[in-house]
């Protein structure tokens, strides 16, 4: 009877244990993971709920990245945008790239005349009286450029250092515009000429100088932009105006990696020469600087100091002269387009010594609303000189010209 009761109980035994061991591999499987999730491998239970699990793709646990969903915004590649990736953008994390500086630049005009000139520095002059940066901001304008030749006032081989008189005054200029809310351009004016008697023998110059504002300058917010080189122009061939500013760029990114700078296109920033422009693909704070005066015998009408006077009959407002402004102008909206990279037209405007007026407000409205069509920055020739915009004597904009510049 004993071993009757023992085999009865062993067999009881043997079934419960068989029911446990199924009820154990049914909660297994009900805790495995989805399909595509690998458990991590430093904390795959919790200690204390024995079902918390801890996963990750396997590819960001290869890689050790988080995906573009996850990662902050400036961890983020610059490349994947929200809409890529799939992400619902939240108020923290809205930026798009940042704006260029350059983008900014939609109306400008041209401060020349007083840094151009040889001699002393004359502190009388109107460029160094705040008030007239302010005047130019107030009548909506966003940038000045400032034609500077250095060429009168530097030393000697082997350092060509520039005179630090002058150098204040170009500082002067400078934080008078920052200090009104304008972006300033340092163009270097008068140097071309040099060059093109004599390039071998006036390139390295020209990289001294620049080296030298480069370093004086590096500190400046990004509102302060470097011009290389005003109207190059042949014998100077486009091999060499490339060597010359690609050179000249390096040189400046020693101490200024993200200054924007505008390299000139070579046959006086001629629009025809854009795409012979070489621009270092990996540097994106160059932009191009272009001047049109098409046509010239319009823009240029009783510019007696011409040589031979080429264009002393007057002339009258045509549809010639606007397909050929449009035509220049459709030819750098194509550039920016497929280059990414913006095209500045720096001078522009037309001589105010025997054209019509009338005819000067036909083309600078026609002009400067194919600019603003074309998403295209230009600054205007010029403040108050023989194109001028602005009447020193009555100190007056002057109405055909201003209220034409859209």
């Amino acid at each position: 009877m004993k071993k009757m009761i023992a085999l009865v109980l062993a067999l009881i035994q043997l079934t419960v244990f068989s029911a446990c061991g199924g009820k154990t591999q049914t909660e297994s499987k009900k805790e495995t993971p989805d399909p595509g999730v690998t458990i991590s491998d430093s904390a795959g239970v919790s200690e204390n709920t024995g079902s918390s699990i801890q996963s990750e793709t396997v590819s960001e646990k290869e890689d050790n990245i988080s995906s573009a969903n996850n990662a902050p915004s400036s961890q983020r590649p610059q490349n994947v945008s929200d809409a890529e990736t799939g992400s619902e953008p939240d108020e923290d994390n809205t930026a798009e790239a940042k704006e260029h500086i350059s983008d900014r630049m939609r109306r400008g005009i041209n401060i020349s005349g007083p840094l151009e000139a040889a001699g002393e520095v004359n502190y009388s002059s109107w460029i160094f009286d705040i008030s007239y940066y302010e005047t130019i901001a107030d009548a909506g304008f966003d940038h000045v450029r400032i034609p500077v030749n250095f060429a009168h006032h530097i030393g000697e081989a082997p350092e060509y250092y520039i005179d630090t008189e002058f150098l204040r005054a170009v500082d002067l200029s400078v934080n008078n515009a920052l200090d009104a809310g304008l972006i300033a351009v340092i163009d270097f004016h008068g140097w071309a000429g040099r060059l093109a008697s004599d390039f071998e023998g006036n390139k390295e110059c020209f990289y001294k100088i620049w080296e030298q504002l480069a370093e004086r300058y590096q500190s400046y917010p990004e509102e302060l932009m470097f011009e290389l080189i005003n109207e190059p122009n042949k014998p100077i061939s486009n091999g060499q105006l490339n060597e010359l500013q690609l050179e000249a760029v390096r040189r400046i990114r020693r101490t200024n990696p993200t200054r924007t700078i505008a390299l000139a296109t070579n046959e006086n920033n001629g629009t025809w020469n854009l795409w012979n422009t070489q621009v270092p693909p990996n540097d994106e704070n160059l932009i191009i600087s272009i001047h049109n005066y098409n046509t010239m015998n319009f823009t240029h009408q009783g510019a007696n100091w011409l040589a031979g006077n080429p264009y002393s009959e007057k002339v009258h407002m045509s549809d010639e002269i606007k397909k050929s402004v449009e035509s220049a102008l459709e030819q750098c909206r194509i550039y920016e387009e497929r280059t990414g990279r913006n095209v500045w037209i720096s001078e522009w405007g037309v001589y105010l010594g025997i054209a019509d007026q009338n005819d000067v407000a036909e083309y600078d409205s026609f002009f400067s609303s194919a600019c603003k069509e074309k998403n295209l920055s230009y600054s205007y020739w010029e403040f108050n000189a023989g194109y001028g915009a602005y009447d020193m004597n009555t100190g007056q904009w002057k109405d055909f010209i201003i209220n034409n510049l859209h």
